[in-house]
């Protein structure tokens, strides 16, 4: 008999959890008043880590920064230029509106609690007033281009693609060279992630004070929470008020899809669950069929609010001067990288990276704090972005002329969804945390709507 049980695999939030762990016992473990041989291990222990630092975070990524960027661009201009029927039209408008309106949300709530949340540490406590351990391997990669000349290539690109009639050899080079980024991103950059997140910690801990940090990151964590909430309040009223609808009796369908998505860290991961979840609290079939897979992969406001929060704090944390002047570009920047950025673990700040050095004048060290804070909460994000479905789907399901729901059971759903054939290509993308399949789903069920 065939053997049909699947190997165990550790997902990238327990991986980051068991990093940072590791990494701050060997970081105080170094900075311990030992001599000797265990003096001698735990300089290798740092100059190991700081050589994964340096290679990673200072040399490859701002390496790839520019590659992603146009790799996740210029596809997403040019297929919003494709696709542009009313239904994903009105999508892309609700993805950018709440984007933006995420944005400003989380800079208002972080600007206002900044103070509080970064009470009493100092860049000393988090390790800036010790000196760095040598790595073994110093190299320099110099990028290709800057990240003004790959955001303004896209955007040349892409227009001009989308307005080229018919397919062409240069959409599907575009197409191609995104399915290699997302590879770069699946493949190297989320596997080395948790050594590189271990190694930050662990120089934090031997330089300064890991108690202080943590502090900052439970603190942050906590208000990210309660706007997140309040945040998904807001748009499930809406959508409640559109129906006459109890706001609190659509949310408490949508939990599973939450939870699914905090342990996944993924929006293309939690579309089976998401699908049977939007169709439980009445949203007709056809645009379920629609909004589950497209939403994934474009809407990211709980994505947005983390990294605006982030920003916010690494700013205070470093002395700079904190404005809504400063940060209302790169919000309105954010939305658009957020339209195109890929619905994988991490994908969302690998395609901000480059509006973040860009809109706000990140150096290499704000770059690093910046994605210890993010990635520690990344999973928050996730589950905002694609619990947020549900409440465009009732937006939409309403625009189309469906004036009541069909509220079902979730088992009832699940019944509907092993029978939907548009979703059959959908749930492919649990597997790899790939979306060609799902835009299959999302034209089939274009054609059906």
């Amino acid at each position: 008999m065939e053997n049909t049980k699947k190997k165990f695999k550790l997902g990238l939030l327990p991986k980051l959890g068991i990093g940072i762990a590791v990494g701050i016992a060997l970081g105080l473990f170094a900075s311990a008043d030992i001599t000797g041989i265990w003096a001698l291990i735990g300089n290798v222990i740092m100059r190991i880590y700081a050589t994964i630092t340096h290679l990673f975070g200072q040399q490859l990524l701002v390496f790839l920064i520019p590659f992603i960027i146009m790799g996740f661009l210029i596809p997403g201009i040019t297929q919003i230029g494709k696709n542009a029927g009313r239904m994903v039209g009105l999508v892309a408008a609700f993805a950018y509106a709440m984007t933006f309106a995420a944005g400003l949300i989380a800079y208002f709530m972080t600007d206002a609690l900044s103070n509080l949340i970064v009470a009493g540490v100092s860049l000393e406590q988090l390790g800036y007033g010790v000196d760095a351990p040598e790595p073994f391997i110093t190299l320099a990669i110099p990028p290709l281009m800057g990240v003004i000349t790959a955001l303004a290539t896209s955007f040349i690109v892409g227009i001009f693609l989308t307005n080229m009639k018919g397919e062409n050899t240069l959409k599907k080079v575009a197409f191609d060279f995104q399915n290699v980024m997302k590879q770069a991103i699946t493949k190297i950059i989320i596997p080395v992630l948790p050594f590189h997140i271990s190694g930050l910690f662990a120089i934090m801990a031997y330089q300064g004070e890991i108690a202080a940090a943590m502090g900052v990151f439970v603190r942050l964590f906590i208000m990210i929470i309660i706007t997140d909430i309040l945040f998904l309040f807001v748009l499930y009223a809406i959508g409640g008020g559109l129906y006459k609808a109890n706001p609190f009796s659509l949310m408490r369908k949508m939990i599973p899809t939450y939870l699914t998505a905090l342990g996944t860290q993924s929006s293309l991961a939690t579309m089976p669950i998401n699908y049977i979840n939007v169709r439980a609290i009445g949203v007709n079939a056809k645009v379920t069929d629609f909004i589950v897979p497209f939403g994934a992969t474009i809407l990211l406001a709980g994505s947005t609010m983390s990294i605006v929060s982030c920003a916010v704090i690494v700013m205070v944390l470093f002395g700079m001067e904190v404005s809504l002047v400063t940060f209302l570009p790169f919000i309105f920047m954010l939305g658009i990288m957020m339209v195109a950025a890929p619905g994988v673990p991490g994908g969302a700040i690998m395609a901000a990276l480059g509006a973040i050095e860009v809109s706000l004048g990140f150096s290499g060290e704000m770059m690093a704090i910046m994605m210890v804070l993010y990635f520690a909460q990344d999973s928050l994000g996730t589950a905002v972005n694609i619990t947020s479905d549900g409440a465009v789907a009732l937006y939409l399901n309403r625009i189309l002329g469906h004036k009541k729901l069909t509220p079902m059971t979730h088992k009832e759903a699940e019944a509907q969804f092993t029978q939907s054939e548009a979703m059959k290509e959908a749930m492919a993308a649990e597997e790899g945390f790939a979306n060609a399949n799902a835009e299959e789903a999302v034209q089939a069920a274009k054609a059906d709507v």
